[in-house]
């Protein structure tokens, strides 16, 4: 390649290179103007709303008695049976079986038993 097609290449490229510059800089200006437009509108269109009210959470009476999560599988009643039995030397694994429950459960009735005021059992 000849020095006078590499000075053309080069003036060519320069020529490209200005054109995408002005058009980046024409770009950046229609996205400021696009930014300054739409800023705060979504919210200003709520704020000039009456009618929209904030939710309130829908509260399940368990919760609103201060108790969370899964109710137990087993009542006071049958978690004090345990604890009865459990001090008469019965096995978790046959009190389990018995209440169709698993052994965990057996040991979260005697905890909650012992809770109530059963006094302690032997775990």
């Amino acid at each position: 390649m000849d020095l006078s097609k590499l000075t053309a290449a080069v003036a060519e490229m320069e020529k490209e290179f200005n054109r995408l510059v002005q058009e980046n800089t024409g770009l950046r200006d229609r996205l400021s103007d696009i930014q300054a437009a739409v800023a705060g509108a979504p919210f200003a269109r709520l704020e000039a709303r009456d009618d929209v009210k904030p939710k309130t959470p829908v509260v399940s009476p368990r919760v609103a008695k201060g108790k969370r999560g899964r109710k137990p599988a087993l009542d006071a009643n049958a978690a004090a049976e345990i604890k009865r039995a459990r001090d008469k030397g019965v096995a978790i694994a046959k009190l389990a079986k018995h209440y169709k429950v698993s052994g965990p459960t057996i040991y979260a009735a005697l905890k909650r038993a012992a809770a109530n005021g059963s006094g302690a059992g032997k775990h």
